[in-house]
Order: structure tokens, then C-alpha cells, then sequence
């Protein structure tokens, strides 16, 4: 198995997860996470709400990377790895559906892989707000923000 070292884990950009963000309640826009450890093993990605004037429906699709750019608009991700959505109740519940939580295993990692959050509706108000968890063999890794991009282009078939 290609295990990267738990010092190269730490040392690369952004924060240990889990990790919180907010922004609007926009269905036609998706927050991209950049995953910082492109080794193979079980990957968990969860997300969940962290307040009651914020909750909202997440969803969250886990993708290999075929090239990174500083541009999010231009981030080209086609591997779909892992998609959750509705599959443990939220901290704080939406009013309608639940949070996503999946599993899974990826072998042969190049690079880092990207973890899509979107918000497919029922918005508590106008701002939403999370809390991103994403783990490698139950060890939290770091994830940064890579921005916001058109949901149109990340869709789980």
C-alpha cells in the first residue's frame, strides 16, 4: 500500500479536518475542498450542519483530479470516487433530508483528490453553514479551499 508519511501530510497548505465554512444558500454553486494526501487507502468524507439558522441539504462528491489549476472554474476532475448524500441525520437537521457521509477506498493515487460540497436546497436562510470531515484510514487530513465553481460542472451520475 502507498502510504505517504504522516509528516508530509502535515506539512502540505490548509487545515487539519475537520474544518468549518459558510456561504450563501446558492443551489447553482459548489464549494470545492483540495485533499491533501494523494495516498491510497479508505477515504471518509462527512459533512454536516453546524447550526440551526444555517442548516441546508448538503451533498458531497469525492473525485480523483486529472489537473489542478489556481483557477477554480478550471479545476478538471472526471473520476468520480465516492458520492453521499442523506445518509446520517445532521447535527442540525434541514428542514427537509440529511447530511451525506461515504466510504471509499481509492488505490493508485497520483495526486491530491477533491471533495465537492453542494447545497441541493432547503435553506434554514440565506447563508448556509458546515462542517467538513475528511479522513484517510481514520486519520484526519488536510483539506484547503480551493473556491466556488458552477454546480453544473460536478455531477454524480
Amino acid at each position: 500500500m502507498n502510504k505517504l508519511p504522516l509528516v508530509f501530510l502535515l506539512a502540505c497548505g490548509g487545515h487539519t479536518s475537520p474544518v468549518e465554512h459558510s456561504g450563501d444558500c446558492d443551489e447553482d454553486v459548489v464549494h470545492l475542498w483540495r485533499v491533501h494526501a494523494y495516498a491510497d487507502g479508505l477515504y471518509t468524507v462527512r459533512v454536516d450542519t453546524v447550526a440551526d439558522a444555517t442548516a441546508f441539504d448538503p451533498d458531497a462528491i469525492l473525485y480523483a483530479v486529472d489537473s489542478w489549476s489556481g483557477n477554480p472554474d478550471d479545476v478538471l476532475a472526471t473520476d468520480v470516487l465516492g458520492y453521499g448524500d442523506d445518509d446520517f441525520a445532521c447535527t442540525f437537521p434541514p428542514p427537509e433530508y440529511e447530511c451525506p457521509q461515504m466510504l471509499a477506498s481509492v488505490e493508485g493515487a497520483t495526486q491530491d483528490l477533491l471533495v465537492v460540497v453542494g447545497i441541493l436546497g432547503s435553506c434554514a436562510g440565506a447563508e448556509v453553514e458546515y462542517e467538513l470531515t475528511v479522513e484517510l484510514d481514520s486519520q484526519p487530513v488536510k483539506v484547503e479551499l480551493v473556491g466556488e465553481a458552477a454546480a453544473s460542472r460536478f455531477v454524480a451520475d
